[in-house]
Protein backbone atom coordinates (compact mmCIF):
# COMPACT_ATOMS: atom_id res chain seq x y z
CA UNK A 1 0.00 0.00 0.00
CA UNK A 2 2.84 2.40 0.86
CA UNK A 3 4.51 1.79 -2.47
CA UNK A 4 1.44 2.96 -4.31
CA UNK A 5 1.34 6.21 -2.32
CA UNK A 6 4.94 7.15 -3.01
CA UNK A 7 5.69 7.58 -6.67
CA UNK A 8 9.28 6.79 -7.57
CA UNK A 9 10.57 8.06 -10.86
CA UNK A 10 13.32 6.66 -13.03
CA UNK A 11 15.49 8.83 -15.22
CA UNK A 12 16.26 7.72 -18.79
CA UNK A 13 19.71 6.51 -17.67
CA UNK A 14 18.11 4.19 -15.08
CA UNK A 15 18.81 6.12 -11.86
CA UNK A 16 16.10 6.30 -9.25
CA UNK A 17 14.75 9.69 -8.18
CA UNK A 18 13.25 9.63 -4.69
CA UNK A 19 10.57 12.14 -3.64
CA UNK A 20 11.94 12.23 -0.08
CA UNK A 21 15.41 12.28 1.45
CA UNK A 22 15.62 9.10 3.52
CA UNK A 23 19.10 8.13 2.42
CA UNK A 24 20.79 11.38 3.58
CA UNK A 25 18.87 11.16 6.87
CA UNK A 26 20.26 7.65 7.35
CA UNK A 27 23.79 8.92 6.73
CA UNK A 28 23.25 11.65 9.33
CA UNK A 29 22.10 9.06 11.90
CA UNK A 30 25.18 6.93 11.23
CA UNK A 31 27.44 9.96 11.58
CA UNK A 32 25.81 10.97 14.90
CA UNK A 33 26.20 7.38 16.14
CA UNK A 34 29.91 7.31 15.31
CA UNK A 35 30.51 10.71 16.93
CA UNK A 36 28.65 9.64 20.07
CA UNK A 37 30.72 6.44 20.28
CA UNK A 38 33.94 8.44 20.03
CA UNK A 39 32.77 10.89 22.70
CA UNK A 40 31.68 8.03 24.94
CA UNK A 41 35.09 6.34 24.75
CA UNK A 42 36.90 9.64 25.36
CA UNK A 43 34.82 10.53 28.42
CA UNK A 44 35.04 6.97 29.74
CA UNK A 45 38.81 7.01 29.42
CA UNK A 46 39.05 10.39 31.18
CA UNK A 47 36.78 9.21 33.98
CA UNK A 48 38.81 6.04 34.54
CA UNK A 49 42.08 8.01 34.64
CA UNK A 50 40.67 10.54 37.16
CA UNK A 51 39.28 7.86 39.51
CA UNK A 52 42.57 5.96 39.92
Amino acid sequence: MFLTLVSNKYLPDGTLVEPFALIPIGYIFVLVFIISLICNFVFLKKYKINTK
